[in-house]
């Protein structure tokens, strides 16, 4: 990854590397701290950004390189919720729609270009990881580029009896979310899988 460096540094190098600087700029250090402190002032009014332009032109290339920012992708999960049966319309039936379970919201900010949304909240629970998982390996087997990715496992099963005790949830919340921060964070997959970026930003994950 191509190291960071200060706005400052970068005008700085941009207007000391210049072919057409004199040498009486180049030992001017007041000279230069001028420029530096003109330029890293946040960019909040448009009077800064152009008393740095009528200092030297130059630095158009500058300001424009420094807004260029690098490929990213960042997922959270937070606010776990656990879900309750809901019983039958039916007041005669003892069944429910579906068993107690708790679920996640998975926060999704990127800036990659296959991925259609830049932000996107989604709600997942553990069964749909283990269908994404089951789904991704899959794509990872069937892709001659992928097939010496080794995906890892999910965290385990949680007991039923303590599985919706607040201290196990927070801690499978965590678990989770470093595991899909792995999955999601390895280029081959980003860029070769689109389960990974149905799962991340589909309201309903079907595989």
């Amino acid at each position: 990854m191509k190291q960071f460096q200060s706005f400052s540094t970068i005008a700085k190098e941009a207007l000391l590397d210049s072919p057409d600087l004199t040498a009486r700029q180049k030992s001017n250090s007041n000279n230069h701290a001028t420029v530096t402190n003109t330029i890293t002032k946040p960019a909040s009014t448009t009077l800064e950004s152009d008393s740095a332009k009528e200092l030297d032109p130059r630095l158009d290339n500058v300001i424009t390189n420094y807004n260029e920012t690098e490929s990213f992708i960042e997922v959270d999960i937070i606010n776990p919720k656990i879900h309750e049966p809901i019983p039958h319309n039916d007041a005669s039936s003892n069944h429910t729609t579906f068993n107690r379970f708790t679920d996640y919201e998975i926060v999704t900010r990127t800036n990659l270009p296959q991925f259609p949304k830049r932000i996107s909240h989604v709600r997942r629970g553990y069964s749909d990881f283990e269908l994404f998982r089951h789904f991704l390996k899959k794509e990872i087997q069937l892709n001659e580029r992928l097939n010496k990715i080794k995906l890892p496992h999910l965290p385990s099963k949680l007991i039923w009896q303590n599985r919706f005790d607040p201290s196990v949830i927070e801690q499978r919340q965590k678990d989770l979310e470093q595991w899909i921060r792995f999955v999601a964070g390895h280029p081959l997959i980003q860029t070769n899988c689109p389960t990974l970026i149905r799962f991340l930003q589909q309201e309903n994950f079907t595989g």
